[in-house]
């Protein structure tokens, strides 16, 4: 390398410096072998300060991001449906059970799934769903009513011990014989 010196001013004093290249360039490459030698662990620690620098001078980028993903957190992505409906885990109740008890219990998804107590809701739940299809609407046999009605002692065909509910039962069959129906006595 040539010789080469470069002049310096300093403003505050207006003194006139002249220093080598050569020697500049010496340190740097000094300065730069030392920057390499970074420990995995002071790379780590200076990543960390300058993201939580970046964190305080930029709250609001954020905030955004953690809001971002606790809604995200709440809902399940494509893999995860296709793996619930992969285990026969079907329709809006049974899914929120999951999700319920995911956010209950802090498990994942797998490990919710596996849970004795998921295992039981959900039969329970299932059953339940079974036995409110299976109960016709339309007619009265899936309905029992009520011993102080009317109409389960017609239905029945007796008299109760209730004097006020005998007479109410009475004047019912009187209506229903009058009008003529000669399949019901």
């Amino acid at each position: 390398m040539s010789n080469e010196s470069e002049v310096i001013i300093d403003p505050i004093n207006e003194e006139v410096e002249e220093t080598e290249k050569e020697g500049e360039e010496s340190q740097n490459q000094e300065h730069k072998q030392d920057k390499l030698v970074e420990t995995p662990e002071a790379r780590k620690a200076r990543l960390d300060r300058q993201v939580e620098q970046h964190r305080k001078k930029h709250p609001e980028l954020y905030e955004k991001t953690a809001e971002t993903i606790k809604s995200k957190s709440d809902e399940f992505d494509y893999g995860q449906k296709a793996f619930l409906v992969a285990n026969d885990i079907k329709g809006k109740n049974e899914i929120e059970l999951v999700r319920a008890i995911m956010k209950d219990t802090g498990k994942t998804l797998e490990d919710v799934l596996e849970s004795k107590y998921f295992k039981a809701e959900i039969k329970e739940m299932r059953e339940l769903e079974k036995t409110n299809s299976a109960m016709d609407t339309k007619s009265k046999r899936g309905s029992q009513s009520a011993s102080n009605s009317v109409d389960y002692w017609i239905a029945k065909g007796e008299l109760p011990e209730d004097r006020e509910l005998r007479s109410k039962v009475i004047a019912e069959r009187r209506k229903q014989d009058s009008k003529g129906n000669p399949f019901k006595r």
